[in-house]
């Protein structure tokens, strides 16, 4: 049944020339990779928000609220740098 069909795929795709089969392959694994590889990024997404160590409640990136892109950063602003020491935020050349 599903076996008998699948050989008559792989036949018809053997009796094609290379350009043909390359380019069939790359129609269909091409799209194939990218929704796999979707799948498993929102699924590691959604782990590491489930089990991660922060204590904040972090979302899943799908879940993030959007950056305001027209907001600024005020001059005196300080951030906490890895070791917990507050530091100024560069103003990145503007």
């Amino acid at each position: 049944m599903l076996s008998d069909w699948w050989n008559g795929v792989e036949l018809w795709v053997l009796g094609l020339a290379f350009p043909f089969q390359f380019a069939l392959v790359i129609v269909v694994l091409a799209p194939l990779c990218l929704v796999v590889a979707w799948l498993i990024d929102r699924i590691v997404d959604h782990a590491a928000a489930w089990f991660g160590p922060s204590s904040t409640g972090e979302q899943p990136l799908d879940r993030a609220q959007p950056v305001d892109e027209g907001a600024t950063i005020p001059e005196d602003a300080e951030i906490p740098d890895l070791t917990g020491k507050r530091v100024p935020v560069e103003s990145g050349g503007r």
